[in-house]
């Protein structure tokens, strides 16, 4: 990923989970919950990894699907912004949830090939500069039989959903929390930009098998299901 990407969110760190409930109404807790609900769909124990973590919220809510259902999952989460490594590693202690949160770029993953039985990822795609390595690199750390479930933010379809979305634009850019303002008119162009169709035929040419694109709730995100 780029420096820029990467300055974007280490400014963002301090408010990056306060920003995203405020403004979203909780949606996108609803679909981290989804998400969670798919990668926990196959009855074995995971090991999974969060790529793009954050502030560890996706892996988080992956961690408690796997309790709710009695599964003994063991959750790495990556990210290039120390400063979001740090929060999650935070939350993670302060919650008692068994869940490791290190420094890594989801371009070139240091684990070794067939690590991993789920590979996850929730709002990262759309700000990667080579969409093809991050599917290939997924891929290849991934245990033969092993899952893919990415959620990104898109561009809806319908006048009635832009509308939506607009508005929840520009809610965040106006609350400007930290001079983010300029940031998330950024984000924002990177949503406009992203190509879910294209993504999903990045997945396939990667080797990925049973790729599926499914739209979410208000139709601003969607979510990618594949396995190896």
């Amino acid at each position: 990923m780029s420096k820029e990407v990467q300055k974007i969110f280490t400014d963002l760190s301090g408010n990056y989970d306060t920003i995203n409930k405020l403004c979203s109404s909780g949606t996108m807790v609803l679909w981290r919950k989804e998400a969670a609900r798919e990668a926990m769909l196959d009855k074995r124990k995971y090991s999974a990894l969060d790529i793009g973590t954050g502030t560890g919220e996706l892996a988080f809510e992956i961690y408690k699907e796997g309790k709710r259902n009695g599964k003994n999952i063991g959750i790495t989460g990556i990210d290039f912004s120390r400063h979001m490594v740090d929060i999650a590693n935070r939350k993670a202690k302060t919650n008692g949830i068994k869940a490791k949160f290190e420094l890594g770029d989801a371009l070139h993953l240091k684990y070794k090939n067939c690590s991993f039985d789920l590979v996850t990822s929730g709002f990262v795609v759309k700000n990667v500069d080579n969409q093809a390595r991050l599917a290939s690199e997924s891929y290849r750390i991934l245990k033969k039989g092993g899952r893919l479930v990415f959620i990104e933010l898109i561009r809806p379809q319908g006048n009635l959903n832009r509308l939506m979305i607009n508005a929840y634009w520009t809610t965040i850019i106006r609350l400007g929390f930290m001079g983010s303002a300029q940031i998330y008119r950024a984000l924002k162009k990177s949503v406009d930009k992203f190509n879910k169709n294209k993504f999903a035929e990045r997945l396939k040419k990667a080797g990925f098998r049973n790729v599926r694109v499914k739209v979410l709730f208000s139709g601003a995100a969607a979510m990618f299901l594949a396995e190896k």
